[in-house]
């Protein structure tokens, strides 16, 4: 799922080199995704109103259906400090 939201991502960012996907699981099977984006291009990776997180969102729904695993998806810039 990670190469999924890396390979999207870089397509719409003005710096493609600056984007980093992490993914943990979490002791449930659940899977935390981090999309990391240099700070110009965090509005572009949330979209208007959210419209493009929710399309990733959805994205990784799709990808996980029947696999039982819950995606979270978190989008943040590089200057950012991961939250605890």
């Amino acid at each position: 799922m990670k190469e999924l939201i890396e390979f999207v991502a870089k397509k719409f960012v003005s710096h493609p080199e600056d984007v980093v996907v992490t993914e943990e699981t979490d002791d449930e099977g659940n899977a935390r995704i981090t999309l990391i984006t240099n700070p110009d291009d965090v509005g572009m990776a949330i979209g208007k109103g959210g419209k493009t997180a929710h399309a990733l969102r959805e994205l990784l729904k799709v990808k996980a259906t029947g696999t039982g695993q819950r995606v979270f998806l978190d989008i943040r810039s590089s200057e950012e400090q991961p939250a605890d």
